[in-house]
């Protein structure tokens, strides 16, 4: 009876990940979160300065994705991981890096925007309106 009920439970779980009950169907794809940023102004352009933002010790464990600029020129580092779970711990490692390399903890929580699946990382403070369309692109679908 034992061996009934474990498959029972093991045939039950493989249906709701095979059924896209889990986080699965609530993951945001690259290509739908850049044009997002692109519509709220958050693209391509080139930074106002040359050279490096000098942030690479903060992905060791996962590169970005994209880099984006916003409307002010400073860059905009898009993380796109395949659970929040993951982002979860991604964000939480690029906090400690950042804060590692001297940036102070209110700055750290004002250049960080992290959902669903994905973490954004601001090279400088952004404006209030960069970082609340950040927000609704990983809050949209």
């Amino acid at each position: 009876m034992r061996r009934l009920g474990a498959l029972a439970c093991i045939g039950f779980a493989g249906w709701l990940a095979g059924c896209g009950g889990g986080e699965g169907s609530d993951l945001l794809g690259e290509k739908a979160l850049r044009e997002c940023l692109a519509r709220a102004r958050i693209g391509g352009q080139p930074p106002r300065t040359s050279g490096a933002a000098g942030y690479a010790p903060v992905y060791l464990d996962t590169a970005p994705d994209f880099t984006a600029y916003s409307r002010d020129g400073g860059s905009v580092d898009v993380i796109v991981l395949g659970s929040s779970e993951r982002a979860r711990r991604t964000a939480a490692h690029v906090r400690g890096a950042l804060k590692t390399l001297g940036v102070p903890a209110s700055a750290v929580a004002a250049r960080m925007v992290a959902g669903r699946n994905a973490v954004v990382t601001f090279s400088e403070v952004p404006s209030s309106a960069d970082r609340a369309a950040v927000r609704s692109c990983l809050a949209s679908d």
